[in-house]
């Protein structure tokens, strides 16, 4: 918000004629920040879980973009109120991403909301039996991250994990 604020003062003290606020919008720089955060935050995620899974004696996953996008919609529409906090069609998500492959057999979702690092949602996925039991499988041999920040600032995490032959 400060960067907004910022650079609205800029805007209003600047007298070069060739400069509008129509032009450039303050919020673009900030959503440009807040999507190389949750990028970072992805990264760090991953790197973690691979780590995890090599330390009990399991390959690493695969990132799939395919996997992502349906993972990062699920967040979105999380995050915005469209759909419940919860696994509201996986299943559906499960279909389209073997579909998009055209392989796919075993497939998992997790989720999580209000960690505002990697750190915290992996301790937490990994003290859960269920979730651990996700991040453990090794028949899941690709994933996907979707992650996203409420108009509140609350974070939405889903990682859908997919066994690909």
């Amino acid at each position: 918000m400060k960067i907004i604020l910022i650079l609205l003062l800029l805007l209003t003290g600047c007298n070069n004629s060739s400069v509008s606020v129509q032009e450039i919008n303050p919020l673009d720089t900030y959503l440009n920040l807040q999507s190389n955060e949750l990028s970072e935050l992805r990264d760090n995620y991953l790197q973690l879980v691979n780590n995890h899974r090599h330390d009990v004696g399991e390959s690493s996953l695969i990132y799939s973009e395919v996997i992502e996008a349906q993972a990062q919609a699920h967040v979105e529409k999380m995050a915005k109120g469209e759909v419940a906090f919860g696994h509201t069609d996986s299943d559906a998500r499960c279909t389209a991403i073997s579909s998009d492959l055209v392989t796919g057999n075993l497939c998992g979702e997790i989720i999580a909301k209000g960690y505002n690092s990697a750190e915290t949602v992996f301790t937490s996925w990994v003290g859960s039996a269920t979730q651990k039991a996700h991040l453990e499988n090794a028949r899941y041999t690709h994933t996907g991250l979707g992650i996203t920040r409420s108009s509140t600032g609350v974070i939405y995490w889903t990682q859908i994990f997919l066994e690909v032959e």
